[in-house]
C-alpha cells in the first residue's frame, strides 16, 4: 500500500462525499481522507492496481485540484 497526498483548492465548493466516491470508484483505492483545514486529500492505494498519475488525473478531471 502507498499513500499520496494532494493539495486541493476545492474545499467548500465541492461535496466531500462526492470527492470520496469519485476516488473510491477507482480500482485499487483503499482509503480516502480529507482534511479541510489543510486543504488536503490523502489517498491510500494499491500501487499494483493504480498509479499516482491516475489519481491526480481523476482529481483534475473533476476540478478537485
Amino acid at each position: 500500500m502507498k499513500v499520496k497526498k494532494f493539495v486541493s483548492q476545492s474545499f467548500g465548493r465541492v461535496d466531500e462525499n462526492y470527492i470520496k466516491n469519485s476516488l473510491h470508484s477507482i480500482e485499487g483505492v483503499k482509503a480516502v481522507r480529507l482534511d479541510d483545514s489543510a486543504n488536503t486529500i490523502t489517498v491510500e492505494y494499491d500501487d499494483s492496481k493504480v498509479s499516482p498519475s491516475t489519481l491526480e488525473s481523476e482529481l483534475k478531471k473533476n476540478n478537485f485540484l
